[in-house]
């Protein structure tokens, strides 16, 4: 922590140089913010890895030499392997998973908390959890609260549209986080229903894609023997096929979170603008850095932009300080300061 703190401060503040030197951190605050939403070394580590693991399953698939037990994946990781496919793979890939989701759906009908649990991991893999973390009451970010309102108002929506069978299926996650916190919301019947629901929209929407592959092998084959046909992109027609295995629905959820998100941005954006608000906003915590750097791509130059770049280098002053007194409890606000805390 006291190296990520140490990392950030001069690229937030204003440092005597040459012009070369003032671009370079520029250019370096820039590709900070606009690469913070999805930036995180672990999460890269573990995207290579995949990769890799990924890469000898699909070489084995090709070969043959996968038993039946190592073909299936979940659906995470078989859309993780569509991006890895040829041409000739995807009708082949996508017939093996429709398969492997057929021979589970007996599960559906099975009054058994295992089964259910064994048929989300097939849907959603398996929970990543975050670390046990709790926020301070003071320590919030704003747009961080305003996500976490939204989620709990999006899970009582879906409790309450299970239980009044009011269109629930408008309401249910298709991501994987979000099909998980049905499981950890206290609601059997909305757990079944996040599984059941999205089991069975993967398992339409495969078999959807089966057909259209062979479809579109056709029409390229009868478009191949016309004197007006134009050879398009090997690389164009393979995105276009990888999109119609792996393309899902908008998940609700996301959704409402992602609204709230730009909105709380929005406000205080807006909020800051007043003098009285911007002294109130800068005599407080600021923002998380993930949220501090949505926030600051769209900030106007001047007193708004200013406030918000004050307000951080504060609380990285602040920080840094308790982590030389008391590292055993600071580390916790470092690590939520440096993160998108909605998801403590």
């Amino acid at each position: 922590m006291h190296r990520a703190l140490a990392f950030l401060r001069p690229l937030f503040e204003s440092r005597p140089g040459t012009e070369d030197h003032a671009l370079e951190v520029q250019d370096h605050v820039l590709e900070i913010l606009f690469a913070a939403r999805g930036v995180c070394p672990a999460c890269s580590f573990s995207e290579r890895r995949l990769s890799g693991l990924l890469t000898r399953h699909a070489s084995a698939l090709r070969s043959g030499r996968a038993k039946d037990a190592a073909r299936a994946l979940c659906l995470q990781h078989f859309r993780a392997l569509i991006g890895l496919s040829e041409l000739s793979d995807l009708t082949h890939w996508v017939e093996m998973e429709v398969e492997l989701l057929a021979a589970a759906e007996n599960m559906l009908d099975a009054d058994d908390p295992r089964a259910l649990r064994r048929l989300t991991r097939l849907v959603a893999g398996r929970r990543a959890r975050p670390p046990d973390i709790q926020p301070a009451p003071d320590s919030d970010c704003r747009v961080c609260v305003a996500m976490r309102t939204a989620r709990a108002r999006w899970l009582e929506v879906a409790c309450g549209s299970v239980r009044t069978d009011a269109a629930p299926s408008l309401v249910m996650p298709t991501c994987a986080e979000h099909i998980w916190d049905c499981h950890e919301a206290d609601d059997p019947n909305l757990a079944a229903y996040a599984t059941r629901n999205a089991f069975e929209l993967s398992l339409k929407n495969l078999r959807r894609a089966a057909v259209v592959l062979k479809q579109e092998e056709r029409k390229l084959e009868e478009a191949k023997r016309s004197v007006w046909y134009r050879k398009k992109s090997p690389a164009y027609i393979l995105g276009q096929r990888r999109r119609v295995v792996t393309k899902i629905p908008r998940c609700p959820a996301c959704e409402h979170i992602a609204v709230a998100r730009d909105g709380a941005i929005a406000g205080l954006l807006e909020d800051l603008r007043d003098k009285r608000k911007r002294e109130e906003f800068q005599g407080g915590r600021g923002l998380c850095m993930k949220h501090y750097a949505l926030a600051r791509i769209i900030a106007p130059a001047g007193p708004v932009r200013d406030a918000l770049t004050n307000t951080q280098l504060t609380e990285l002053s602040s920080l840094q300080r308790k982590l030389s007194e008391s590292p055993d409890k600071a580390w916790q606000d470092a690590a939520i300061y440096l993160s998108d805390g909605s998801r403590f």
